[in-house]
């Protein structure tokens, strides 16, 4: 958000002050390089762009390319044609412009950058085809990978908050960008190649490099909404991939099949999930009859925060189908997420559970609320699946403390659970029980403590959101970004844009902001 636009803001003063040189040098009102939109006219003149071209310049996203067009035609207007300069200058803009303008001074030689007795270099059409797609690629990297990338809504878990089909910008930049695990991979795409059925990866692990973070400008906060790698996603089904985890499915049916065809993946390759961080590094957490609580204190509802309500009908004025599935997509109701029959329970607010209730064949809307049931194998599936020790729902789980760098906790029996995948897969460590007894990188003992803060993930869909209370905590190394705004959004029901939705900002109208 703001540290991204102050970094294109800073980025940005370089080239301008180059176009300052360029423009007093060419007889242009230097002034002009710092008057947006004007300063483009100018500089498309230089360059000999048509006027159409401006409309690139203003439109997100594309405006970056636009730009770097226009970074390269200059260089070549100046009789600069060498691809590492072009490569410099458009990446590393902000240094290299003035260095090259102020320092070096070469002389501006027109559109094409060709004098009559100094023709430029030829070029293969190989040669240009592949100077132009190696150079975009590693423009568009540079970007994915270290300021923002695009991420589609894929699940209801966020549902009121974030809607499915919600295309948005994620800012890599504001937490600190990562430096890949991966350096070698196929470029703009994740972990898999395309129409390969997930069955091909997109990256090499031959050489990995370990985490490390840039400059951070603000640390993940309560109630941020965060995007986030899939912590249990180390290991997935070739069949399932993260849509069911592979751990759960082990719990569950231990002989299915997809478990004979697995994948692994690092840090950075696991598939991409967001969620609102209900619980920062240190922080209490209990969940108490569906109410969250965070050190002790009702936690921040999410103005549209849903649950489940079991839905009762007048017999005698059934709906049919289509209209019954029509009212609530109206309502703005997601009907992908309906479950059961005639005693049907739909996932929405308080607000929209009201108007539900005013339907004229709803005999009753009740609110579900998850208890504890022995008998119930879906509570396997609930962290830290120890159902000797830890009886959770999703509606009353905890007390727990959320793990904090440098805290060190006492290890038995009955918490090893909580801790366990922390110490093994998370932190990399050996751990060995043995008789009741613990060896951690063969040394024998009772405590442990924690190399990385770690975080409470869950959706604002309460009752619909594979989160934090299915696979437990998400560790510092695994965060993505930070969602930044909505740049386009489709309704798949009514089959049109949602126009409201259109250059939402993320982190002002769907985040609260306590400062």
């Amino acid at each position: 958000m703001i540290y991204i636009a102050l970094f294109l803001l800073i980025s940005m003063i370089g080239v301008h002050a180059a176009l300052y040189k360029v423009f007093r040098d060419n007889q242009i009102a230097p002034y002009k390089a710092f008057i947006p939109i004007v300063n483009k006219i100018e500089w498309m003149k230089l360059t000999g762009k048509k006027k159409s071209f401006l409309i690139w310049c203003l439109i997100p996203v594309a405006n970056l390319f636009a730009i770097i067009t226009l970074m390269v035609d200059l260089m070549e207007a100046h009789r600069i044609y060498g691809w590492k300069e072009h490569y410099f200058g458009s990446i590393f803009s902000f240094a290299y412009f003035p260095y090259l303008f102020y320092k070096q001074n070469p002389k501006y030689i027109g559109v094409g950058g060709v004098l009559k007795h100094q023709p430029r270099p030829e070029k293969s059409k190989v040669r240009e085809w592949v100077d132009s797609i190696v150079f975009a690629l590693s423009a568009a990297m540079i970007i994915r990978t270290f300021i923002f990338e695009a991420y589609t809504i894929p699940t209801s878990s966020l549902e009121g908050t974030l809607l499915v089909n919600d295309f948005l910008f994620v800012d890599k930049f504001t937490y600190g960008a990562r430096v890949p695990n991966t350096p070698i991979a196929f470029p703009l795409v994740h972990n898999t190649l395309p129409f390969t059925n997930n069955k091909v990866n997109s990256y090499t692990t031959l050489w990995q490099l370990p985490y490390k973070r840039l400059h951070v400008f603000s640390p993940v906060k309560r109630n941020d909404l965060v995007v986030f790698n899939y912590p249990e996603g180390d290991t997935v089904t070739v069949e399932y991939q993260s849509a069911y985890s592979y751990y759960r499915l082990k719990i569950e049916n231990p002989t299915a099949a997809a478990l004979d065809h697995i994948a692994t993946r690092p840090v950075d390759k696991r598939d991409n999930y967001i969620k609102r961080c209900v619980a920062v590094a240190g922080d209490k957490l209990q969940i108490k009859d569906g109410t969250l609580f965070i050190n002790d204190a009702e936690a921040y509802r999410a103005e549209k925060l849903q649950s489940s309500y079991a839905m009762d009908f007048n017999e005698n004025q059934l709906p049919t189908n289509e209209q019954f599935l029509k009212d609530l997509q109206d309502l703005g109701v997601n009907t992908d997420d309906l479950r059961g029959e005639m005693a049907i329970q739909v996932c929405t607010d308080r607000l929209t559970a009201n108007e539900i209730r005013k339907l004229p064949y709803v005999k009753s809307l009740t609110e579900v609320k998850y208890n504890y049931d022995e008998q119930n194998p879906d509570y396997n599936g609930i962290f830290p699946h120890d159902r000797a020790h830890f009886k959770y729902t999703q509606d009353n789980y905890g007390p727990v403390m959320i793990p904090k760098k440098g805290v060190t906790v006492t290890l038995s029996e009955s918490n090893i659970a909580m801790y366990r995948r922390l110490i093994q897969i998370y932190e990399g460590n050996v751990l060995k029980e043995i008789n009741g007894k613990f060896i951690i990188n063969g040394q024998e003992t009772n405590s442990y403590t924690f190399k990385m803060d770690y975080y409470f993930m869950m959706g604002d869909n309460r009752h619909n959101s594979q989160d934090s209370r299915y696979w437990g905590f998400v560790p510092e190394d695994h965060i993505v970004g930070k969602p930044w705004f909505i740049f386009m959004s489709w309704d798949r029901f009514h089959k049109k844009p949602r126009f409201d939705r259109l250059f939402n900002n993320i982190s002002k109208n769907y985040t609260p902001n306590y400062e």
